[in-house]
Order: structure tokens, then C-alpha cells, then sequence
């Protein structure tokens, strides 16, 4: 999720956020894996779950495999909301689309720190 940690700024540049975390989008705590080299410009913040796996995140080289098959923990996740609500999104209201939202997100990002610890091959 490298493109999670970086912005659009208005004059079209990025910036870094350095309130997300590199691995799974939730909010950063200021630790980072990024500045390994001079010409680094990204330091590739942590949020506090993530910096726990700190030399398991630096052995992953691609990180979109990972989140591919982090996906299914979302999918997972989601199943008692949808069974809860029901299957037609247009019918829920604001909160019960906020509350799917959240578990799909924690869902994925559970399964990604997971992928990641295991050391497995995520394909």
C-alpha cells in the first residue's frame, strides 16, 4: 500500500502523510521502515500493529501479492455485516455502509499482518 502514504498535493506534487501506515492505510505513529538509502523520500510509516512485524515487512519485497490475498480476510469480515443487513448496499443506511467499510478494511488489513508473519509465499 505504498500509494496509501503519499497524497496529492494541490500544486500536483506528493507529499508524504505521515499519518498512514505503509502496510495496511491505518493511522501511522510516527515509527517508520522507510530512509534505508540517501536517495530515499518516503519514510514508509507504521502504524502501532504493523511496527510489531518490523523485520517480517522488511523480508516482503512486492507487497501487491500480499494484498491480494489479504482481500479474502475482507471478504471474510464482511460476511456477518451482509448477513446482518442484507445484500442490497443501496438499501443501507450511512452507518451500516461505514460499519461494512471498517470490517472489510480491519478485515484485510488483519489478513495482510497475518500473510506477513506467517513468512509464507502469498501465492
Amino acid at each position: 500500500m505504498s500509494a496509501a502514504s503519499q497524497v496529492a498535493a494541490p500544486s500536483g506534487t506528493k507529499e508524504i502523510a505521515p499519518n498512514v501506515c505503509h502496510i495496511c492505510g491505518f493511522t501511522g505513529c510516527g515509527i517508520g521502515i522507510g530512509f534505508t538509502s540517501p536517495r530515499d523520500n518516503d519514510p514508509r510509516w507504521l502504524c502501532t500493529d504493523c511496527t510489531m512485524l518490523i523485520e517480517d515487512i522488511k523480508k516482503v519485497k512486492r507487497m501487491t501479492a500480499y494484498e491480494m490475498r489479504a482481500r479474502e480476510g475482507g471478504v471474510e469480515a464482511a460476511a456477518p455485516v451482509i448477513a446482518a443487513y442484507g445484500s442490497r448496499l443501496e438499501e443501507y443506511t450511512d452507518e451500516q455502509a461505514a460499519e461494512l467499510a471498517g470490517v472489510i478494511w480491519a478485515g484485510c488489513a488483519k489478513r495482510l499482518r497475518e500473510i506477513i508473519r506467517s513468512g509464507d509465499a502469498p501465492f
